[in-house]
């Protein structure tokens, strides 16, 4: 990020009185991450929107058909599928 568009979002985020992560928190983190060998992980199975019931909504009819890889994958050496 250049340092106008990094200047621009602290801005943004200072107006808006959201915290920003510390370079040294970050760098932290990534050393746990790598001694541990395993992410860290900030949200459960449960955030968002885990426990809503969605519908499944139709915006407008059939899409176009799903090819498997496999139907459309030729062979390199007789371009036959």
């Amino acid at each position: 990020m250049d340092a106008g568009g990094q200047s621009k979002l602290f801005e943004r985020l200072s107006e808006k009185k959201l915290p920003a992560l510390e370079e040294e928190t970050v760098l932290a983190w990534a050393v746990q991450m790598r001694r541990l060998d395993s992410p860290m992980i900030f949200n459960l199975g449960g955030w968002g929107l885990a426990a809503e019931e969605l519908p499944e909504v139709d915006l407008g009819g059939p899409g176009p058909r799903h090819t498997p890889a496999a139907e459309t994958t030729r062979d390199a050496r007789t371009g036959r599928r």
